[in-house]
């Protein structure tokens, strides 16, 4: 084996440097210290930089709370078209105008299957049919044994004319046979009364065989005209000239959750008997159906005047009335309430369903001392702003008259006083102090 090549060695520093060299090295670092600190006393020495905060300047001016709605426009008093109630079986819609569609009085709007009710007035039918059959063979039968009976009656009375004749003999017959002919008129007469008798029952009997066959026809009678009138119901008719609505159907989900928006009827759904389907508002009495957040109940009431624009009329304003305000629903973090506005003047064009947002103003202070929203800041339940007194911003409390969306009409400021529209604290220290 070859002996491998060593690395040659670095030189080795000298352990100790010489005097004169340590006492360069320690000048040097008294240099470098005495820099940094007269550099720091400097930078404390100089003043505080100044922030620029954006500023307001208060005055005069109008003050309103404006509340916002959005929901549909519907009439007041619709017609109604109900599935049929008519139990014991499925309604499936075989036909239905679609949604929006003029109609006029006594047109079709939508219709249901009727097989199963055609099935039953079939049957019915027949039933009539075989009671009216039934009551001719009674009648018939009736009038053959009426024949027969009176052949009967004529033959026994013609029994009781011979043995009356027979008994006439009897003074020049012997005493045997004058007491036979007597039994035999007796038999005669009896047989004569029996028939009568019979006669007399087999009539009742007849007729009674006729009258329960009437009740059946009356019965069967009643099926059909049962059957006709549910084929009948199986047509929904409009009552009034309007547009049709399809209203939801919420027995068509397997599953449900808050807020869920139900699909409308549509061909082939299983209705349930009175089951509301469809309804025509009256279009002389539109309303505008709204929701609105909890925040805005305490504002509104009825009476409230409004403007509502339609999205599918831009550019136009309705003026409207609020008639009716509902109590407040929904889950905590989203609590709603449902409230009326009908529409006061009449604009040709609108139709139920229509979305609509209403603008209601509430509140209204049209000369008063306000301030951005943002100026003002809260405190364990007092107001305060921030006014510019000698170059420094002092807190100062103030009165809040009314709050909207963007302004506050405030007291305890005059006009002209400048205020920030931020902490000032927060921005020159990162925090707010507490005063």
């Amino acid at each position: 084996m070859s002996a491998q090549p060593q690395p040659a060695l670095a030189p080795v520093a000298p352990r100790h440097a010489s005097p004169l060299r340590r006492r360069w090295l320690w000048g040097v670092a008294g240099l470098l210290a005495a820099a940094a600190l007269s550099v720091g006393v400097w930078r404390r020495l100089q003043p505080a930089a100044k922030v620029s905060l954006p500023v307001f300047r208060i005055g005069y001016g109008a003050v309103r709370v404006v509340l916002y709605a959005h929901g549909t426009l519907g009439g007041q008093n619709p017609d109604l078209l109900a599935a049929p109630g008519i139990g014991g079986g499925q309604l499936y819609l075989s036909y239905l105008l679609p949604d929006g569609t003029r109609v006029q009085p006594g047109e079709v709007v939508a219709r249901f299957s009727a097989a199963q009710q055609q099935y039953q007035l079939l049957q019915a039918e027949n039933d009539v049919a075989q009671a009216q059959a039934n009551i001719a063979s009674a009648r018939d039968a009736m009038l053959a044994q009426a024949e027969e009976d009176s052949y009967a009656l004529l033959d026994a009375r013609d029994q009781v004319r011979l043995a009356e004749l027979e008994v006439r003999r009897n003074p020049i017959l012997a005493a045997l046979d004058a007491r036979a002919n007597l039994l035999k008129l007796s038999a005669a007469q009896a047989q004569l009364r029996q028939l009568k008798s019979n006669l007399a029952g087999e009539r009742q009997s007849g007729l009674a065989q006729i009258r329960i066959q009437e009740a059946a026809e009356h019965e069967a009678q009643l099926k059909v005209d049962l059957a006709r009138h549910n084929i009948g119901a199986m047509e929904l008719r409009a009552h009034r000239a309007g547009y049709f609505s399809i209203q939801p159907n919420p027995h068509n989900q397997y599953f449900y959750y808050p807020g869920m928006t139900f699909p409308r009827y549509h061909l082939g759904d299983q209705v349930y008997p009175g089951n509301l389907v469809a309804e025509i508002p009256d279009l002389s009495q539109l309303r505008l159906n709204a929701t609105m957040g909890e925040a805005n109940r305490a504002y509104l009431a009825a009476g409230e005047q409004a403007v509502i624009s339609v999205i599918a009329l831009p550019g136009r304003s309705i003026a409207a009335r609020v008639i009716n305000v509902g109590g407040v629903t929904g889950r905590p973090w989203n609590r709603r309430f449902h409230c009326t506005l009908a529409l006061l003047n009449k604009v040709s064009g609108l139709r139920p369903g229509m979305s609509a947002e209403a603008r209601i103003t509430v509140k209204n202070l049209p000369h008063a001392l306000w301030a951005p929203t943002e100026a003002v800041f809260g405190a364990s339940g007092a107001a305060y702003v921030y006014v510019r007194r000698q170059g420094r911003f002092v807190r100062q409390p103030v009165k809040v008259l009314l709050r909207s969306e963007s302004r506050v009409a405030l007291a305890g400021v005059k006009a002209g006083d400048t205020i920030a529209l931020i902490n000032p604290q927060t921005a020159v220290n990162g925090k707010e102090e507490k005063s």
